[in-house]
């Protein structure tokens, strides 16, 4: 798929929602470049779409030969195709196919073969002079945010690589311990969540960033603040999001450790547990390996001493 950047100065220096200019100044160095590429990767996350555009755009605009040189530039294009199709998601879900359809002109105008941008482009048209009904409803409740994942070696897996080779034992062992407390607290705030619902807030069973529960259509309140005052941006190690899937039924929370990665027995037992809550519990050696708990009781966690195993 060829992707061009066809953005005239007027497209992509003026937006009205963030107040920036898409085009301020580009970084001068690699780190420099560096430190705004895991700033707006952060900003992605936590579905600041608007302030991670602003970054990318810094990136690559007018001139992406840092990107080139540090072997960015495709992961930016996908980061900011994601950023634009997600931004009018999250729109469309707080019931503003107004604002969404700008979203989806700018993805168009970025990436013209965007298929799924196009198709939610003539659902956004549908309802330009439409009140909102139970169609609109229904259609917006099955939308789901694009994951991106950079392809090779990401700047977080980088960082992860760095922390382990680098750390002392101590401050490993205060990472992993942060991880299970945070994991614990949120526990109990989707324990009390469930018992005054009866249900947890659904994802169909697909791990999603633990961030993005509030957005789950239909769900009989939030999270955040009603449960728990406020969500970490990361898990311990600084890199990753926490993941959080459920059925209605049953929950698991899981930190993906100091790579970055999903572990390839972890969405077994996560898949397994929600099928029917009969997971023994795991323990593991190391750092890289996911954290995982289901239902406020562990199903993989750290036991003993631990070492960096690849």
């Amino acid at each position: 798929m060829k992707t061009k950047y066809n953005c005239g100065i007027a497209i992509i220096c003026m937006f009205l929602f963030t107040g920036f200019f898409y085009c301020q100044s580009q970084p001068q160095n690699q780190n420099d470049f560096m430190n705004r590429y895991q700033k707006a990767v952060k900003y992605f996350n936590e579905l600041e779409y608007g302030e991670a555009l602003r970054l990318f755009w810094q990136l690559i605009y007018p001139d992406n030969s840092l990107a080139k040189q540090l072997g960015k530039s495709e992961a930016i294009l996908g980061y900011m195709k994601s950023s634009y199709y997600n931004w009018a998601v999250k729109e469309l879900k707080a019931a503003n196919p107004e604002t969404a359809k700008k979203m989806l002109t700018d993805l168009a105008d970025f990436a013209p073969d965007d298929s799924q941008g196009k198709e939610l482009m003539e659902f956004c048209k549908k309802y330009s002079n439409k009140a909102i009904d139970n169609n609109y409803r229904y259609y917006v409740q099955g939308l789901s945010y694009r994951l991106f994942k950079e392809s090779g070696v990401s700047p977080q897996q980088a960082q992860a690589s760095n922390i382990l080779q680098t750390s002392d034992p101590a401050k490993l062992k205060a990472c992993h311990k942060r991880i299970v407390n945070e994991i614990i607290t949120m526990c109990v705030a989707f324990d009390s969540y469930g018992t005054d619902y009866k249900r947890y807030p659904d994802t169909g069973g697909k791990p999603i960033p633990i961030q993005n529960v509030d957005s789950i259509p239909n769900i009989p309140s939030k999270v955040t603040p009603d449960y728990l005052l406020s969500i970490p941006a990361s898990d311990g190690w600084g890199l990753e999001p926490y993941l959080y899937a459920s059925n209605g039924k049953h929950y698991v929370i899981d930190s993906m450790g100091a790579d970055g990665q999903l572990d390839s027995d972890s969405e077994e037992i996560i898949n397994k547990f929600l099928g029917d809550n009969s997971v023994e519990a795991k323990v593991t050696n190391c750092y890289e390996n996911d954290v995982i708990f289901g239902d406020g009781k562990s199903l993989k966690v750290p036991e003993g001493q631990q070492k960096k195993c690849r």
